[in-house]
């Protein structure tokens, strides 16, 4: 265990709160190594946080979370192929099963209708015919089976974003003027792309839902530019992507903006927190 860390709990988690703001209860699951209890963007995000808050090296323990969730990974990643593979096998065996059968009732039901002596033979063109719909049966199931692995990947892709998500704070009263700092509107988007060039943590707020989340990002990030959103980043060395233009940043601390209608505008600190209910990083 790194010397930052053991600093770091030395501090301890109510004053740990008290100035980041992270709750006691997710600091003593990180205290603890209780890797199961918080998604991993989350996580990320906390770590990112306490290394900029106590100017302390924390990748050790973001090492030991990262190697924690990849076993976790990697045998429900197992036991997900194990069990389409069987489906699979199954599902044909029984297809196959089923055309043996049709084909030796078929036989059989010729031969009681024949005499003795004449050879029993099967009718080629019908059982070429009972053939094919086998074969047009398992590529059924075959696109049945690709079709459902499809909607299981983007069932898991929404519970790891609803995992992103953190406490949903209240919509700021529309029939009151909200003030906020002067701006600069930078002009219409078709889209909001994030480009991070460096490991960039930034926070996000749905503003018709009040949806917050966070994340950490060494590579392009996408928002919907049909939504609105304020934008938090822990620095400026980045570039956005708006569809058209591309605007571009080389700074260090941190940078807020509003993103309304297609149209990004950067705000102040306290721009931000007027439209946030008072509330920053």
């Amino acid at each position: 265990m790194s010397e930052d860390f053991e600093k770091l709990k030395k501090i301890g988690a109510q004053k740990i709160y008290e100035k980041t703001h992270i709750s006691v209860t997710n600091i003593d699951y990180i205290f603890n190594k209780s890797f199961d209890k918080i998604p991993k963007v989350q996580f990320r995000g906390f770590i990112s946080i306490l290394e900029r808050e106590y100017k302390l090296d924390l990748q050790d323990i973001l090492a030991d979370y990262e190697q924690h969730r990849s076993k976790d990974e990697e045998i429900v990643e197992y036991i997900k192929i194990d069990t389409k593979e069987y489906g699979k096998f199954d599902k044909k065996m029984i297809l196959s099963a089923l055309l043996v059968t049709l084909v030796i009732g078929y036989l059989i039901i010729s031969s009681l209708t024949h005499s003795g002596s004449e050879t029993v033979e099967a009718n080629s063109t019908e059982i070429e015919t009972a053939k094919a719909n086998l074969d047009k049966n398992i590529s059924m199931v075959d696109a049945n089976e690709t079709n459902s692995s499809e909607i299981n990947s983007t069932a898991e892709l929404n519970a790891s974003d609803t995992n992103i998500s953190v406490n949903a704070q209240k919509a700021p009263d529309v029939s009151q003027p909200i003030k906020t700092a002067p701006a600069t509107t930078m002009g219409k988007a078709t889209k909001l792309e994030i480009i991070p060039n460096k490991t960039l943590w930034l926070d996000y707020i749905d503003q018709e839902s009040s949806r917050e989340a966070q994340a950490t990002i060494n590579k392009n990030f996408d928002l919907n530019a049909s939504k609105n959103y304020l934008i938090e980043t822990g620095h400026a060395f980045m570039k956005i992507d708006l569809g058209s233009e591309i605007k571009e940043f080389s700074q260090s601390g941190k940078k807020y903006f509003k993103f309304e209608n297609g149209e990004l505008t950067e705000l102040t600190r306290q721009g931000f927190k007027d439209l946030n209910k008072g509330k920053a990083w």
